[in-house]
């Protein structure tokens, strides 16, 4: 089965909410580089899922973009609206699923 890439907000309870969706990951990265936004994802790799990439770091930086330090520019490049309120976003993983496939997970308690 072939694969498409999606951009993941993470927010409360590790809850993912898709935020963009490619064709595959090269086109994701371009699409990031393109918009000035592939400097904020760190490659890793996961034995469960392979390789992903993720705005996760020491500084809170995407955090603070979105949150703290409001940067409605840098928002409107993944929402078409956003307000964290109660429910913030707190980072972004690329990952590649396979199309047809679950690959969110349900748990908010």
């Amino acid at each position: 089965m072939s694969k498409i890439a999606v951009v993941l907000g993470i927010g409360p309870n590790n809850l993912l909410i898709p935020c963009l969706v490619f064709q595959d990951m090269d086109q994701a990265i371009q699409h990031l580089k393109d918009e000035g936004l592939f400097d904020y994802f760190t490659k890793k790799t996961r034995d469960s899922i392979g390789d992903y990439y993720t705005t996760c770091d020491e500084e809170c930086t995407v955090w603070k973009k979105l949150n703290s330090n409001y940067d409605e520019e840098f928002a409107s490049k993944f929402f078409k609206s956003y307000y964290g309120g109660c429910g913030e976003c707190n980072d972004f993983t690329l990952i590649e699923v396979e199309q047809g496939k679950p690959f969110i997970a349900w748990n908010l308690d």
